[in-house]
């Protein structure tokens, strides 16, 4: 990739489902930000422990793998709040800070907005 073309949060989404499906949890991992990562972490490990060890994108992981981008909505300058279709009927959506010149998913952020989109119905 060429210097200062940073992926948009879409290609990062794209990048975070390959690494999913790989069952690439290192790389999955490195496309959140700094303070997600020991969530995803643990996450992870328990679906180690769930579904055996070494079954490649377990759930929730696999679900991921499975949805498609349906809408992109700029928050502020440095947040990107992304809709996302699974296919089972239920609204799903990640958003993405720039941390370090580079789009993350924040799992803080995604579940701040559910709250406010909950409180809003």
């Amino acid at each position: 990739m060429a210097i200062g073309c940073a992926k948009s949060p879409k290609e990062v989404y794209t990048a975070m489902q390959n690494s999913a499906m790989k069952g690439d949890y290192d790389s999955f991992t490195d496309y959140f930000t700094n303070k997600s990562k020991p969530f995803v972490r643990a996450l992870i490990e328990l679906q180690k422990t769930d579904f055996g060890g070494d079954q490649k994108a377990s759930l929730p992981l696999k679900i991921l793998t499975q949805c498609a981008v349906t809408n992109r909505q700029k928050l502020q300058k440095s947040q990107v709040f992304l809709s996302l279709n699974c296919g089972d009927n239920k609204s799903h959506a990640l958003a993405f800070i720039k941390e370090d010149g580079k789009w993350r998913g924040d799992i803080k952020l995604t579940e701040d907005l559910r709250i406010h989109e909950k409180g809003a119905h």
